[in-house]
C-alpha cells in the first residue's frame, strides 16, 4: 500500500509485536472528553498561557526562551508531508483534520518536497479542506462535529497525560473515515511548561505505543493508521541520535 521511499527514516524498524494489547481495558472509571483528568486541564492551561506568553526551553544545559510568535507554530508538520501524502493518495482523500494544530502557521508556508516547491502544503497533498483543531488556541478549539478521510497529529500525543491518552486516540480514530497519521516522540523534549516539568508528560517505549495502537485499531478496523515513533539511541561517538521506527495495520512495500 505505501512505498518506503515516501517516509522519512526507515520503514523496516518496525515494532511487531504488540507491549500492552489490554491497555485500553483497565478497570475502574477512565477520563473522557467530557470529564478529562485534572492533570490534562492543568495541562491544556498550561499550554493557553504558553501560545500568548512563550516558553523555556532547556538547550545544551542553558536555558532558552521562546516567543509567543514562535510557540507550536506546526514546525514537525513539513517533516511528514510524504508518509501523509502517501495515504492521501492511497485512499483518495480530500478532507482532512489536524488534531492539535498549534498555531496553524505550518499551512501557510511554502514547502519543496523533491526538488519541487509548492506554495503550502495543501496544494502539495491535492486536498480540498484542511480544518484546524487546537484546544489550547481561541478560535480553533472546537472539535468539528464531523468526520473527515483522514486524522492527522503531529507532536501531540507525548503531551497528553498518560490516563487521558485512550480517549484523545479514540477521538482522531472516531473523526476518520479512512486513516489516522500520528507521529510521536519517545524521548523527553527540551521545553519545560510554566510549572517547571517537562512538556513531553508521556514518554514511552515504541513498544507501548505499537501495543497501544494495536489495541485501538482493533476496535476501528476499517481504518487504516500510520504511526512514527521516534526516539533516540547513543552514536559511537558519544552523542544522541533520533530514529524513526513505522507502525502500522497496512502494509508497507519497500
Amino acid at each position: 500500500l505505501f512505498n518506503a521511499d515516501n517516509f522519512r527514516g526507515s520503514s523496516d524498524n518496525v515494532f511487531g509485536d504488540a507491549a500492552l494489547e489490554g491497555l485500553l481495558c483497565c478497570p475502574g472509571v477512565a477520563p473522557s472528553r467530557d470529564d478529562p483528568s485534572a492533570q490534562y486541564t492543568e495541562l491544556l492551561n498550561c499550554y493557553k498561557h504558553m501560545h500568548v506568553n512563550g516558553y523555556t526551553r532547556v538547550v545544551d544545559g542553558k536555558p532558552v526562551y521562546t516567543s509567543p510568535e514562535e510557540a507550536f507554530p506546526g514546525h514537525e508538520l513539513p517533516h511528514f508531508a510524504k508518509p501523509i501524502k502517501a495515504l492521501i493518495d492511497a485512499v483518495g482523500a480530500t478532507a482532512l483534520l489536524d488534531y492539535g494544530a498549534g498555531k496553524g502557521h505550518q499551512y501557510g508556508w511554502e514547502i519543496t518536497v523533491d526538488n519541487n516547491t509548492y506554495p503550502n502544503i495543501q496544494s502539495y497533498w491535492g486536498v480540498n479542506e484542511i480544518s484546524c483543531y487546537e484546544p489550547a488556541m481561541a478560535g480553533n478549539d472546537r472539535l468539528p462535529d464531523r468526520k473527515f478521510d483522514g486524522v492527522i497529529s503531529t507532536d501531540v500525543l507525548e503531551h497528553i497525560p498518560e490516563s487521558d491518552v485512550p480517549w484523545v486516540v479514540e477521538e482522531m480514530f472516531a473523526h476518520a473515515n479512512t486513516f489516522v497519521f500520528a507521529n510521536i516522540a519517545c524521548y523527553p523534549a527540551m521545553a519545560r511548561l510554566p510549572n517547571g516539568e517537562n512538556a513531553h508528560c508521556t514518554v514511552k517505549d515504541p513498544k507501548w505505543w505499537t501495543g497501544f495502537f494495536r489495541c485501538v485499531g482493533n476496535t476501528y478496523p476499517d481504518i487504516i493508521y500510520l504511526v512514527g515513533l521516534e526516539y533516540q539511541v547513543g552514536t559511537e561517538a558519544g552523542e544522541t541520535s533520533t530514529e524513526i521506527a513505522w507502525i502500522s495495520n497496512a502494509r508497507i512495500k519497500n
